[in-house]
């Protein structure tokens, strides 16, 4: 199993010495020698774990500290690259990019990934970007897929793993110096260079989620603080951080209102990146719990794929000949319980299954008169345009969004 490694790495290594070692050249030339060199069909997992126990080699460890994988095992290096197996057990990563260069192949399990473009609108400097995250590609990649890692901003990807767990064998450069800083994105407007340090921003955290778990009454205050001495980024990470503790409180608006006084309206793109986000962990604490691999393949889109009509499809190509509405409805209930802790009531069906079909709120009161009385509807319309509100807030967000006109 070793011998397999050396044989890619020695390989790839004599390839890529041809030209230079050009970080340009190096995409190709490790994703020709993971096809022609499948990893499954040379190697498995287990093999992999055994040799961190019982082999006599151990390579240098570049990633030790590095929590991308779970664990990141090194598996040959070299001084211009390394090759390591990532194992994702809960993991999933990130809308990103990357500041290295190589290739990377499926070795075990599934993997669903969606691929970006950013459209910068406002550079706040070299380690915060504003702009526009669109979705430009899903694909599905199974055991033998292999695919480029291009740095800088050509590939912007997200990956969820499907079955748990879930290998890949990664060839990669340590750093390509012209695709630094590394951003993570945070749809749909926020890049934020991932290798950014400020100690005095990571304290203020520390300490405002102090205040979050022991000492609440005092939240708003210092948070209002921070965004009032801070700077752009301070401000995101601010309501960022507040959006779980203060969701159910009017304290956020305040938070809003201060870091628009002191940055102006491109607090607006922050409210809507922090509030994204904050759904997106929703997903993905759910995801450590949900086993079922039909829920995992629905919580993988409405993670990955911020497109109604992205998700239907693909749901479709899951489930040919489905009524995919009604398959929605029924994945939706299944979920609920994770997602909300509580299952989904006859109302709740009724709501989502109208909301999917992209009424309007008052279009949703109209519809339940036909399975309620029109005075049942009347005395309960803020409680049924409140519940509409707040179904289209939740995971379920990218399929419920009112049609536009």
């Amino acid at each position: 199993m070793t011998t397999y490694f050396e044989m890619l790495g020695d390989h790839i290594a004599a390839e890529w010495s041809r030209v230079n070692f050009d970080d340009v050249a190096l995409p190709q030339i490790a994703a020709g020698a993971l096809t022609k060199m499948s990893p499954a069909d040379n190697v498995s997992p287990v093999d992999i774990l055994s040799s961190v126990m019982a082999g006599s080699r151990f390579c240098l460890q570049p990633n030790i500290d590095v929590s991308f994988g779970q664990p990141p095992i090194t598996m040959y290096s070299h001084p211009q690259f390394y090759i390591e197996a990532l194992f994702w057990v809960t993991g999933t990563t990130s809308v990103h990019q990357h500041s290295f260069s190589g290739a990377f192949a499926v070795l075990e399990g599934s993997s669903l990934q969606s691929r970006y473009r950013f459209t910068l609108a406002q550079r706040v400097n070299a380690h915060m970007l504003v702009g526009d995250l669109e979705l430009h590609s899903v694909s599905l990649l199974t055991t033998g897929a292999v695919e480029p890692i291009v740095g800088g901003s050509e590939l912007i990807h997200s990956v969820f793993h499907l079955p748990s767990p879930s290998v890949t064998i990664v060839v990669r450069t340590f750093h390509d110096v012209e695709h630094l800083p590394q951003y993570d994105y945070f749809h749909p407007h926020i890049a934020v260079s991932s290798e950014y340090r400020d100690a005095r921003l990571r304290r203020r955290r520390q300490v405002l989620q102090l205040c979050a778990d022991v000492y609440p009454t005092r939240y708003e205050e210092l948070a209002v603080a921070a965004i009032r001495h801070g700077d752009l980024l301070t401000a995101y990470m601010v309501l960022l951080d507040a959006v779980a503790p203060m969701r159910l409180s009017n304290s956020y608006g305040r938070l809003a209102d201060a870091a628009r006084d002191r940055h102006g309206e491109v607090v607006d793109k922050l409210i809507a990146a922090a509030e994204e986000h904050d759904r997106r962990e929703v997903i993905a604490k759910c995801r450590r719990d949900v086993v079922d691999s039909d829920l995992r393949f629905f919580l993988a889109l409405l993670l990955n794929v911020p497109s109604r009509e992205w998700i239907l499809r693909l749901l479709q190509e899951r489930y040919p000949g489905t009524n995919i509405r009604n398959k929605v409805v029924d994945l939706a209930s299944n979920l609920a319980p994770a997602i909300f802790g509580v299952e989904f009531e006859d109302l709740d069906r009724l709501l989502f299954r109208h909301l999917l079909d992209r009424a309007s709120a008052d279009d949703v009161l109209t519809l339940l008169e036909s399975d309620y009385s029109v005075d049942e509807v009347a005395s309960q319309r803020e409680f049924l345009l409140e519940h509409c509100a707040n179904l289209r807030r939740t995971a379920f967000k990218p399929l419920l969004t009112e049609a536009a006109g």
